[in-house]
């Protein structure tokens, strides 16, 4: 009888596996879309034959994030490194694939963010966090297409644009060491033809209360600015411009003497459809540190 019993049992269990199977490979999720440019072309992110991450606009808002820095750190495979060093002390900079931070390449809108520290990579923080619309992250050596820079990965922060809707904010935040912060920001179509986007962020800080080395006590403190700004101008279906300027300005006492740092970023782009399968371009980028 015990032995007629677990047949039945095995038998039973048998015959609810495919059921349970079936039921499984039954459902299909539905993602949204995602063009992604840091392969320097656009395309569909299913279609894209690199690693890579996107984090959206509405992500960014749920983390409520204090600087860019701490949004990439919920991105795997990536390390946020800060410190003081000689330079600005809010300084995050990015290490990918266990290689050294100088070996990630940090792009806005597509152009390369300059360092202010040659051998210790790019100053994530520069950018504001209520500027940017999507983070996209490309994992794997992509030297092929950007140079020996890009051998850890890719990181394109693609700044928030204007929609046919106007859109501002204000922010303002506060911290420890006397930390303060503010924000503020504006997009809107002008007339049919014109789109403009301009952001602008300020912060200042007593810094951190470190103990050594001698010559940097009490010479941690600082005030950086950064302003932002981009237009779209449509001449035709077939043809737009596009520009862009980022500029940076951080000031802070070293070994007592006042010292300063300009980053200037300008971009132009004209576009023009010449058929269904070929676009032409003509750009123009200018980096000065």
């Amino acid at each position: 009888m015990k032995k007629l019993f677990s047949l039945k049992v095995f038998i039973g269990i048998l015959a609810f596996i495919p059921l349970t199977v079936f039921t499984q490979t039954d459902t299909v999720n539905t993602l949204e879309e995602v063009v992604v440019t840091g392969t320097k072309t656009s395309r569909l992110i299913t279609k894209s034959p690199e690693m890579v991450q996107v984090i959206t606009r509405s992500q960014i808002n749920e983390l409520k994030p204090s600087s860019t820095g701490e949004i990439l750190e919920y991105f795997f495979g990536i390390n946020v490194e800060g410190g003081t060093g000689s330079g600005l002390p809010n300084r995050e900079i990015i290490s990918m694939n266990g290689m050294p931070a100088n070996y990630s390449l940090i792009l806005i809108d597509g152009n390369r963010l300059l360092s202010e520290h040659i051998h210790t990579g790019q100053n994530i923080n520069l950018i504001s966090p209520e500027s940017i619309e999507r983070i996209e992250v490309l994992k794997g050596a992509s030297s092929s297409q950007y140079g020996s820079d890009a051998m850890g990965g890719v990181i394109n922060i693609i700044t928030r644009k204007a929609s046919e809707k106007p859109e501002a904010f204000l922010a303002l935040k506060s911290g420890s060491y006397n930390t303060y912060s503010s924000s503020i920001g504006i997009a809107t179509p002008i007339n049919d033809k014109l789109k403009i986007a301009a952001f602008a962020n300020w912060e200042q800080s007593d810094g951190y209360p470190i103990t050594k080395p001698a010559h940097r006590v009490d010479q941690l403190g600082y005030v950086y600015q950064t302003f932002l700004a981009n237009s779209e101008y449509r001449f035709s279906e077939k043809s737009v411009l596009n520009s862009s300027i980022f500029f940076s300005e951080n000031r802070m006492a070293i070994r007592e003497v006042p010292s300063y740092g300009r980053l200037t970023l300008p971009f132009f782009e004209y576009k023009r459809k010449i058929s269904n399968n070929l676009d032409a371009s003509i750009k123009f980028k200018y980096s000065d540190w």
